[in-house]
């Protein structure tokens, strides 16, 4: 009776996604990710793309962000975020994309962001995916003290 919804998914990291936004593990994975320890409080952006069925939509996704990733990154000179994640689900809502972006706090989240929107090859990729979306969610999670990814 405590649990309205639960929710289970299982997710595939989009390697070459990562490493096209700049990801410093060696081999772009999550799992070799380790934050700069630049902040006690950092913030993480949790970015989800709902796709439209069939199965073209994640493979040309993926083929549209390592195509534009590097200008959306080198757009924000100060380099205020950095990738953690990059992955799609396989079992759970199928065709969904996900990013975990890494911030010292929110308000550098936003400066990137706005930096992002100067890059004429971002505005192109965005122009690109937008019309596969159904929709679009984005919050920001804070890790626990205890966390690695603090």
């Amino acid at each position: 009776p405590c649990v309205a919804h639960q929710e289970n998914r299982m997710l595939v990291e989009a390697l070459e996604c990562a490493r096209a936004a700049g990801a410093k593990a060696e081999d772009g994975s999550a799992a070799g990710f380790v934050p700069v320890n630049d902040s006690d409080f950092p913030v993480y952006e949790w970015r989800e793309y709902q796709l439209e069925l069939g199965y073209n939509p994640i493979p040309k996704l993926r083929e549209l962000f390592v195509a534009g990733l590097p200008s959306k990154v080198a757009a924000d000179e100060a380099r205020r975020g950095e990738v953690a994640l990059m992955a799609f689900t396989d079992v759970g809502p199928l065709n969904r994309f996900v990013e975990a972006w890494r911030f010292r706090s929110m308000e550098e989240c936003l400066r990137a962001r706005e930096a992002s929107r100067t890059s004429a090859k971002w505005r192109e990729t965005i122009a690109g995916v937008a019309p596969m979306v159904q929709s679009f969610s984005t919050c920001f999670l804070r890790p626990a003290g205890f966390s690695p990814w603090k």
